[in-house]
């Protein structure tokens, strides 16, 4: 029996300048294991020399994706709101995935995280052809997202319909539904504004704009179950997100296959840089003869509890 052919497809990735650090460690896992046609890199002017050299990657100006949308637009939107423009980058960067639908010459096209690699080969569509809508188990700091979706549309309540989360720093988005979701978002939105970005950020609680307001993830996949049932195949992803506690950024074969006994995917954010008990272990265990599900019972358990008191914290100072 012939093997299935991978369905290629653009990999939409938004990213800022102190990200191309991580980002050109992780691209040959990019290439190994994603079913890559194109690398598309969406940032300011500034980030284009950086990429000049790295073959099959190509760059578009953050400015150009929507007319009228820039960061200074959501900065001064964001300021308008709440006093502050904190977290607009975070705001921008999800508008950007969203409208990359309105010059995506494709069906489909793959968002995925810079800060984010996949450890095994990975497809997008099952075996009878439908994509896949990836999901991960829902936990308590996922409801912030969620008020602003159920409001977003007065006249098509999007409710939260499953028990999961679809943050999943990637997502396989199906060009005419976003188009369709950008659409109703500018011409139907509550907040009555003539842009999806400002039909969004303007109907976001005061409560939550300092804080996650938004979640383009979420929002999508809300409106493909509402309005496009069957369409999408879910599947479980198996990504774990703070894969900088386990091994900073030492990204070698070694340590990838190690945790690749437990998952599919890996996140090495900032936010979590690793854990001096796990640069230890590294040390004192390069051979990873300790299983990875071993020692992740442990770590995890103890990163649920200052992760929980650290996002209490967070939500107090950022209010």
């Amino acid at each position: 029996m012939m093997d299935k052919i991978k369905r290629k497809l653009d990999v939409v990735i938004p990213i800022v300048k102190g990200d191309i650090p991580t980002f050109i460690n992780n691209l040959p896992y990019i290439w190994k294991h994603l079913p890559v046609k194109r690398i598309i890199l969406i940032g300011s002017k500034s980030i284009k020399p950086l990429i000049a050299d790295l073959n099959g990657v190509e760059f578009q100006d953050e400015d150009n994706i929507n007319e009228g949308m820039s960061l200074k637009t959501i900065k001064d939107i964001k300021k308008k709101i709440s006093g502050r423009d904190q977290r607009s980058g975070w705001y921008f960067q999800q508008f950007l995935k969203m409208a990359y639908a309105n010059i995506c010459n494709d069906d489909y096209y793959l968002i995925w995280d810079s800060d984010t690699i996949p450890l095994k080969d990975i497809d997008f569509f099952d075996d009878s052809g439908k994509p896949y809508l990836d999901y991960r188990n829902y936990v308590k700091y996922d409801e912030c997202f969620f008020e602003t979706q159920n409001i977003l549309f007065p006249k098509e309540y999007l409710k939260k319909t499953v028990d999961w989360s679809f943050i999943c720093e990637h997502l396989l988005v199906n060009v005419n539904i976003m188009r369709s979701l950008l659409d109703n978002l500018t011409k139907n939105g509550s907040a009555g504004k003539t842009t999806f970005f400002e039909n969004i950020m303007f109907i976001i609680p005061k409560s939550l704009i300092n804080l996650s307001g938004f979640s383009e993830f979420e929002t999508y996949a809300a409106y493909v179950l509402k309005n496009y049932p069957g369409m999408y195949t879910l599947r479980p992803w198996k990504n774990l997100r703070n894969a900088g506690i386990y091994i900073g950024h030492s990204i070698t074969e070694s340590n990838t296959k190690w945790i690749a006994e437990s998952y599919d995917v890996i996140s090495v954010e900032d936010f979590n840089p690793q854990w001096h008990i796990c640069k230890l272990l590294l040390k004192l265990d390069p051979n990873h003869k300790l299983r990875f599900k071993t020692v992740s019972k442990i770590i995890q358990s103890c990163y649920s509890i200052i992760y929980d008191i650290r996002f209490k914290v967070r939500n107090i100072v950022k209010k």
